[in-house]
């Protein structure tokens, strides 16, 4: 019965910003969407009459009225009784830490069955009753302030006296376009996502994070001009069968961040995988990205000289060694072995160079105790770490110089990769295999344990991105036939019946 119901409830969405955004103030540092219906719907049919029994035998054991048991009984085998329509997603925000005000607004399908709702509650917990104050229903319950219109309801934390909470509570019904969320386009363009989950954080949130000083010192590393207020960053989590994805964008809303954005734009280029044949199918990392006439790692460089993280010499030489590439970089660790003695690793560096600039300054600065020549342009190091340049490719490689590597028997999949502006892939799968796991990770006793049973439920993690300021992030799981919310749901039951 719960699930038809909801299925009938939930029968259309729409991807605009709803009309009741008015009620989040303008200065709101982070807007949250939740697309209830969308959710719902992934998380798959289960044996509602079985969980509607469950729930109503949980509700026996909580001590409460029989009236209100009641009324939450009646809500369970119909949601609808509640009047929260979740055809409407649910939005949350928060003004700013100074400010305390955060809450979550959504849309009423029938305002006198939510009233009653609340009335219930107030009732069950002592708390007033719900008041009429300029056609805004209104009361406190703790910390929390309830309201509710015809169309609205809003649940509001707001630092204060009562009087004062509920007063700012009243206010935002009645407030214009201007004065909320509604007249911005970053908020608008959150709510177009086809996401199940958004999350909108601005640059003052980012600064209040941190606070001042270290502010100050991040402000310190951006252009002339630019601040973090010019940008919010738009994250959009989603999930289907065998995957979890969680897409990050950051937003210009200047003309100076714009600026920006395309000077990083003009900086890299698009992956061909030209070196990726040399990656192992079952490689533990891999990353790749390309850079163009050298303007990444001048903006590279601008950064490390500001951070001041960085001694002359050492910069000196990281100059030297990036303004000598130009083009494609890939790294990655084909295979680790612990089984016995020393660990053994295949890792490799391979960058499209322009000149043999940084080779030099790297066996200038090592010296020919520690770099040995083994043939024009390449050298060994402790034994065992390769450096050179072959045929414009200046490589690192911990098992064998580039001129005697070999393609990969069978390389990593990286179709779906390629093409993009630059990507890291985490072979999980792979490192699950690795002894001690959990403790590499930095875990000890049970929760090193915990992590490497973990791992078992994802094969891979990667991160593509797409476009200058688009990156997503993948989670692919073991389990290929189900969504999260479709495992969530089902683990959830597995405990309701233990």
């Amino acid at each position: 019965m719960v699930f038809a119901v909801l299925a009938a409830i939930l029968s259309s969405c729409s991807k605009s910003t709803p009309d009741y955004a008015r009620l989040i103030p303008k200065e709101s540092e982070v807007v949250i969407r939740m697309d209830v219906k969308q959710i719902y719907e992934k998380a798959g049919d289960a044996d509602s009459e079985k969980l509607s029994r469950q729930l109503k035998q949980a509700l026996m054991n909580q001590g409460l009225s029989q009236q209100f048991a009641d009324k939450l009984k009646a809500i369970i085998d119909d949601p609808a009784e509640a009047g929260v329509d979740l055809r409407k997603p649910l939005l949350g925000f928060l003004v700013d830490d100074k400010e305390g005000f955060m809450g979550m607004v959504g849309k009423l399908h029938d305002s006198e069955k939510f009233g009653e709702l609340i009335k219930a509650i107030a009732t069950e917990t002592q708390e007033e009753a719900p008041k009429d104050t300029n056609d805004v229903w209104v009361t406190k319950m703790e910390d929390i302030v309830v309201s509710y219109n015809d169309d609205w309801f809003m649940l509001s934390s707001i630092r204060g006296f009562d009087d004062e909470k509920i007063e700012a509570a009243v206010k935002r019904y009645a407030a214009k376009d201007e004065e909320s969320v509604l007249d911005r386009d970053d908020v608008n363009e959150m709510c177009k996502s086809d996401g199940d989950i958004q999350v909108l954080i601005t640059g003052e949130a980012v600064e209040d994070y941190y606070g001042e000083s270290e502010s100050a010192q991040l402000k310190g590393m951006l252009p002339e001009g630019v601040s973090f207020k010019d940008f919010a960053t738009l994250l959009d989590f989603n999930t289907e069968k065998g995957e979890v994805a969680l897409k990050a964008k950051y937003i210009a809303k200047t003309d100076e961040a714009k600026k920006y954005v395309e000077q990083f734009t003009q900086s890299v280029s698009k992956v061909d995988g030209k070196f990726s044949k040399y990656i192992s199918e079952d490689a533990l990392f891999a990353l790749s990205y390309s850079a163009k006439d050298g303007k990444l790692y001048d903006q590279v460089i601008e950064l490390m000289q500001k951070s001041g993280d960085v001694d002359e010499q050492e910069l000196t030489i990281i100059k030297e060694v990036l303004s000598s590439l130009d083009g494609e970089v890939t790294l990655a660790v084909n295979s680790l072995q612990m089984e016995s003695g020393p660990a053994q690793i295949d890792a490799f560096l391979l960058a499209d160079a322009k000149s043999s600039k940084g080779l030099n300054a790297i066996a200038q600065k090592l010296g020919e105790d520690v770099m040995k020549e083994i043939s024009p342009s390449q050298y060994v190091a402790d034994g065992n770490t390769y450096i050179g340049i072959v045929d414009d490719v200046f490589y690192v490689s911990m098992k064998e110089p580039f001129s005697e590597k070999k393609e990969a028997d069978k390389a990593l999949d990286l179709d779906d990769l390629e093409g993009s502006y630059g990507y890291a892939v985490f072979n999980v799968k792979a490192l699950s295999k690795i002894p001690m796991l959990g403790y590499m990770m930095g875990f000890h006793g049970r929760q090193a344990n915990y992590a490497e049973q973990a791992v078992q439920y994802f094969t891979q993690i990667d991160c593509k991105i797409e476009e200058p300021g688009e990156a997503t992030l993948r989670v692919k799981l073991s389990d290929k036939e189900h969504n999260l919310w479709e495992l969530l749901s089902n683990e959830v039951q597995k405990q309701m019946n233990s």
